[in-house]
């Protein structure tokens, strides 16, 4: 009796494991090198801009001339324009994720390949 109940156990324990370590290790497909790069190629892109902005309010309030921004502007449009071929390419490089799912209740995208059901509200992805 001990050992149908080892066995039971066992069976429970792996049963239940089952998704997690499925997420665990298909999850490293998910995230690659390339949306790493990609995240930080967005992170300077809004510093740039939120820099480009900073220029532009201190033109409107005074603190600098508009040849100053000018002169200024262009150095930060220039990285902006190289940063946008640098994610254009990355982007390019990048294969999307397919969408297995798309729930019909609450539009809710799976990627999980062989999806059957909704992970959000539980319903059937196949009507």
């Amino acid at each position: 009796m001990d050992i149908l109940l080892i066995l039971y156990s066992i069976l429970l324990a792996s049963i239940l494991c089952t998704p997690f370590l499925y997420i665990r290790f298909n999850g490293k497909i998910l995230t690659t090198r390339n949306s790493e790069l990609k995240s930080t190629l967005d992170s300077e892109r809004k510093m740039l801009l939120e820099n480009l902005k900073d220029l532009k309010t201190e033109m409107d309030t005074g603190k600098i001339q508009v040849s100053e921004f000018s002169e200024l502007s262009e150095d930060i449009i220039a990285n902006l324009k190289t940063l946008d071929e640098k994610i254009k390419s990355v982007k390019a490089a990048t294969p999307s994720l397919p969408v297995v799912g798309t729930c019909s209740k609450c539009n809710f995208y799976t990627p999980i390949v062989g999806a059957k059901f909704c992970a959000m509200c539980g319903s059937s992805l196949s009507g």
